[in-house]
């Protein structure tokens, strides 16, 4: 395929990174791309960096918003500015192989509900976490949404910044916030938000493929996504889950209420949004699997959590 590609470039405060991203989207080897660098009103010089390197190649296009409008709405302007009918979003800290784009577009075709690839997180110290979900090589939309909304097995990742969607797909289904009795700002920092971009990019196509390599690169550093109270951004993630088994995906609504009970029972946070569900309890095997992950993390978040320092990555 050689569709028109529109890669975005959503930066708020990052003039020590945008220059690897921007190099990234760059030194694609698909040729028909447009970069589009949104400046969500930066106070260090990422705007004088980004001019630079614009004046360099004339297919970067870059817009600086009058004043910060919050990380969700740059991802949309973006968007919305894209001419392309895919889109890649590449964050301002991150990078890509430059091999990505050819090879996700490669794999394309109508039944395509988005592809994506392996990921890698770094950091000073090296890289660390590779995921290994990319060896499925591909999906069906159901076992997809299966997984993802409920059992955890593939550990697939939550960021937008490793795969390439149909420009579509989100404009037509993706909400900017959403609404919650928790009081959430869901424009805050995007959670929940992203992980919509991936389940409602299946609603048009039946199939998602998968690149069988690492190129997409996760910077962690003091200024990505830290949270203090990680327990609150968890639960971002399952109401947007909810959201969209509500509006497209009613028949995982029992399974969804059983995960979240059995969650609860190792974080309390999850307790009052459980009681918004209808629906009753199920129960498969699969759920044992599901206590023994949860078990997992409670043994491992609970040291953590006296260390008062959790850092998150974008890929949970």
């Amino acid at each position: 395929m050689r569709e028109l590609v529109s890669i975005i470039i959503p930066v708020y405060n990052r003039e020590l990174f945008i220059v690897d991203s921007l190099n990234s989207a760059r030194n694609q080897t698909y040729e028909n791309i447009e970069i589009i660098v949104i400046d969500n009103f930066s106070t260090d010089n990422t705007w004088d960096v980004i001019k630079s390197i614009s004046e360099q190649d004339n297919r970067i296009k870059i817009f600086q918003n009058s004043h910060n409008i919050g990380p969700v709405n740059s991802w949309f302007k973006g968007i919305a500015l894209a001419s392309g009918e895919f889109i890649k979003i590449i964050w301002s800290d991150d990078f890509i192989d430059d091999t990505f784009v050819s090879k996700a577009m490669e794999l394309y075709n109508e039944d395509t509900a988005f592809v994506m690839s392996g990921t890698r997180n770094f950091s000073l110290e090296g890289y660390q976490n590779f995921s290994k979900f990319q060896k499925l090589k591909a999906i069906n939309s159901k076992q997809y949404l299966s997984d993802v909304l409920i059992y955890n097995r593939y550990k697939f990742p939550v960021s937008p910044g490793c795969a390439i969607f149909r420009k579509r797909a989100i404009i037509e289904n993706v909400p900017k916030s959403l609404e919650n009795l928790d009081n959430l700002d869901f424009s805050k920092n995007g959670a929940g938000i992203d992980l919509l971009f991936f389940l409602t990019s299946t609603l048009t196509g039946s199939k998602i493929k998968i690149i069988d390599e690492n190129l997409s690169h996760f910077r962690a550093h003091s200024d990505s996504i830290t949270v203090q109270e990680s327990d609150s951004l968890y639960k971002y993630y399952e109401i947007a889950k909810l959201y969209f088994i509500n509006k497209h995906a009613n028949e995982f609504l029992n399974e969804f209420k059983t995960s979240l009970r059995i969650k609860s029972w190792f974080n309390p946070t999850f307790i009052t949004l459980n009681k918004q569900i209808e629906g009753k309890y199920v129960f498969n095997l699969k759920f044992v699997r599901l206590f023994l992950n949860e078990l997992l993390i409670y043994i491992f978040r609970v040291p953590k959590y006296f260390l008062k320092k959790i850092f998150v990555a974008r890929v949970l």
